[in-house]
């Protein structure tokens, strides 16, 4: 991918270009401009004129990832708040891992305004899900000791420190990593919705699954039970019960995915 700032100087884009396909080099992504081209590198750097964040935190404190102004990434800060400690039904979990979603992404460059994320469960904040462990518990939690390892559901979970509901919360499977389980929740429970309560999919039933190598497609594609039969209109490996991979850039799949067999 070539980026190209040639601000006032528009009659030097095509000399760029034709420079960059004579000499390809190791770069897949390139930025040129008048005076120089650049590559991604990612490296450690302080940034200048930044204020000073401590490493060491008060443990009545939180550090979480928000932004004053939506728009860029650049805005993104980390902030130290009070720590919220867990009320009848919650528990307090101190973050391992968080789940990065699309919303987030739109969220912070100002694609998704306050209003459209705040009747969700997480509201206008970064981060929906998390894994971590229980750190403290309220009063009349008993399903939920401290230490253990957990994947949740929450409010702002790009933080150190997160309190949320113990009905959003469920034990970690032995042997997941921390980073496994904060994928789990936002991409499973959106099927477990979709096909169970608003479908009401059957066993017999063909699901037709667009955009299958995503996240909620994956999960679709590999979904047993009630589903007997599925088609996905992307190319995904044929397992689990889908019977037809194909193109969703033409309707060519139609004919065969109506062909489809029903029984189990």
């Amino acid at each position: 991918m070539i980026d190209l700032y040639t601000k006032g100087q528009a009659n030097l884009a095509g000399q760029f270009v034709m420079a960059e396909l004579r000499e390809p080099d190791e770069e897949t992504e390139v930025l040129v401009t008048a005076d120089a081209r650049y590559g991604l590198r990612l490296d450690r750097v302080i940034e200048l004129n930044a204020p000073e964040v401590s490493t060491q935190t008060d443990p009545s404190e939180r550090t979480r990832l928000d932004f004053a102004t939506p728009g860029s990434l650049n805005n993104l800060r980390w902030h130290a708040e009070p720590r919220q400690p867990p009320q009848s039904g919650e528990i307090e979990i101190r973050v391992r891992a968080t789940g990065l979603n699309f919303r987030d992404l739109m969220y912070a460059m100002g694609m998704l305004s306050d209003e459209a994320v705040e009747d969700g469960f997480a509201g206008a904040a970064l981060g929906l899900e998390c894994a971590g462990d229980v750190v403290r518990v309220g009063s009349d939690v008993t399903d939920f000791k401290v230490g253990s390892a957990v994947v949740c559901f929450g409010k702002a979970c790009f933080a150190s420190h997160v309190t949320t509901q113990t009905t959003a919360v469920a034990p970690m499977p032995p042997g997941w990593t921390y980073e496994e389980a904060a994928t789990v929740p936002g991409v499973f429970f959106t099927v477990y919705y979709a096909l169970n309560h608003l479908a009401g999919l059957r066993r017999g039933e063909k699901l037709l699954i667009h955009g299958a190598a995503g996240g909620s497609g994956w999960r679709q594609s590999s979904t047993r039970g009630s589903a007997g039969r599925r088609s996905s209109p992307r190319p995904v490996p044929r397992r689990n019960g889908t019977f037809c991979a194909c193109s969703a850039s033409s309707t060519s799949w139609i004919p065969g995915a109506s062909r489809l067999p029903t029984k189990s």
